[in-house]
């Protein structure tokens, strides 16, 4: 028995063979795990994050074909300000069926309209008529002239053709009576500016 030998471990417990083979299947087992589990990422895992990144790639492709372009938002702002434009226009002016109604009812039924011409920038009206008598059409101005809001009434073209008066008078009226709104130019060009900033 060597002297360096601690007494209390057998002489017959140590072989010099047993330590490296043991090292050596320790050492296998471990690279044996190691080589399975590179092979599961490589050949498993690899492909299914491959075939997440694709289908992550093909849904942000279809997102950027969704996504309006530059050039559709422009078309967008031009038609949205399009609408304010007429949403401005429709609120500034009423419907004119109110000047058509004074007409009607401050014509006699001894006048027929031929034709009416409504200019409602000029505050303007060009009426063509036919009348029984010249005492119609005298009576018939003088309706006119009172109808609220005109300013003025004219009588420039009367002529005797078939037994009637065929006459043609033009009225001014005031702004009240249109309803009419001088800034609407203002207020368009304003909103065109603010869409054409937008744009910008």
């Amino acid at each position: 028995m060597p002297d360096n030998i601690p007494k209390m471990i057998p002489a017959n417990a140590i072989d010099e063979g047993t330590v490296p083979w043991k090292t050596l299947i320790v050492s296998g087992i471990i690279f044996g795990i190691m080589l399975i589990i590179t092979a599961v990422i490589a050949l498993g895992y690899k492909p299914i994050l491959a075939t997440s990144i694709k289908r992550n790639e093909t849904r942000i492709a279809e997102l950027d074909s969704v996504a309006p372009k530059a050039e559709t938002e422009a078309k967008f702002i031009r038609f949205y300000s399009q609408l304010s434009n007429i949403s401005i226009l429709l609120s500034s002016h009423t419907s004119l069926i109110p000047v058509f109604d004074a007409f009607e009812a401050n014509t006699m039924d001894r006048v027929g309209l031929v034709s009416m011409s409504i200019n409602v920038e000029d505050r303007r009206i060009d009426v063509s008529a036919l009348a029984d008598s010249f005492e119609t059409l005298a009576g018939q101005i003088a309706l006119y002239e009172n109808i609220s809001g005109a300013d003025k009434i004219t009588l420039y073209s009367s002529a005797l053709t078939d037994k009637l008066i065929n006459f043609k008078l033009k009225g001014e009226f005031s702004p009240v009576f249109f309803k009419f709104t001088p800034v609407i130019k203002q207020q368009i060009e304003q909103s065109t500016e603010q869409a054409i900033s937008s744009e910008q």
